[in-house]
């Protein structure tokens, strides 16, 4: 089931009251908590594709990134990519 949120506090308070998602996919740019924070708050446990479409680069190397715009099968091919190394650790 897919979730989503108006802000990054709605969902870190999902994360905090689990059980962890398959996957987080979170605009690097946010307002108040930003995508790299709430990416933190996800732990090593959450697979985590962040995106943005102002030229920003992906924070720390840790975190999958997605630059937008993006065509659909661009986001199923990074949300493929993102699961599919997270499996292997």
């Amino acid at each position: 089931a897919v979730r989503g949120f108006g802000d990054a506090e709605s969902a870190l308070e999902a994360l905090r009251a689990g059980p962890p998602p398959a996957l987080l996919v979170a605009d690097l740019t946010l307002p108040g908590l930003d995508g790299a924070a709430l990416a933190r708050h996800a732990g090593r446990t959450t697979p985590v594709l962040l995106m943005s479409g102002y030229g920003l680069e992906c924070p720390g190397g840790a975190t999958h990134f997605l630059r937008k715009p993006f065509t659909p099968a661009e986001l199923e091919a990074a949300i493929s990519r993102t699961l599919s190394l997270a499996k292997r650790g």
